[in-house]
């Protein structure tokens, strides 16, 4: 298991903790620019800090983003990332949340997760 988390699971896991709290969170994915690998996709947390980021290429990129957020919150999520957001939207299900997408638009989609009555 692993024993020290690094400075963008601390920031997402305190993000989940807040998003517990509230029991309900609007937030969203930054689509931004790389070289490299054409758009990289970072959820920021409620202090503007990246809490959780996904780069590369083969795979998708908005499941595994959210995936890294949510980890804390609904592990049935965790390993989902990279499969597609329904597989993400499913894994929140099973641990009594639901999330949906808001907007979407060419550098940003919107997302809302709340504690399922």
């Amino acid at each position: 298991m692993k024993e020290k988390l690094t400075k963008i699971e601390t920031r997402a896991k305190a993000f989940c903790e807040v998003i517990a709290e509230y029991e309900s969170m609007d937030f969203g994915i930054e689509w931004r620019r790389s070289r490299t690998w054409g758009s990289v996709a970072v959820i920021l947390d409620n202090h503007n800090e990246k809490c959780s980021e996904a780069s590369g290429c083969g795979y998708d990129k908005e499941s595994a983003c959210l995936a890294g957020l949510l980890v804390f919150l609904c592990p049935s999520a965790a390993h989902t990332g990279g499969v597609g957001l329904r597989a993400v939207i499913t894994g929140c299900e099973k641990d009594g949340w639901r999330l949906g997408k808001t907007a979407s638009g060419k550098t940003f989609d919107g997302y809302r997760i709340s504690k399922a009555v």
